[in-house]
């Protein structure tokens, strides 16, 4: 991702792929040691609820 990333800066006339490829490499470096843990097959989660609400579907 963070070499993807690169790939695509400079390449739009309004600039959404710029701040696009930023966002990724800062959530990268954010989240370094989770996506580590992740990567060796682990979570440090240790909460199950949700970070953000998930609205009920109603049918």
């Amino acid at each position: 991702m963070a070499r993807w990333s690169g790939l695509v800066e400079g390449r739009g006339a309004c600039h959404h792929p710029d701040g696009a490829a930023r966002l990724v490499r800062s959530a990268l470096t954010t989240f370094a040691p989770e996506l580590d843990a992740h990567a060796r097959g682990l979570c440090t989660a240790s909460d199950p609820t949700p970070l953000l609400p998930i609205p009920n579907e109603a049918h």
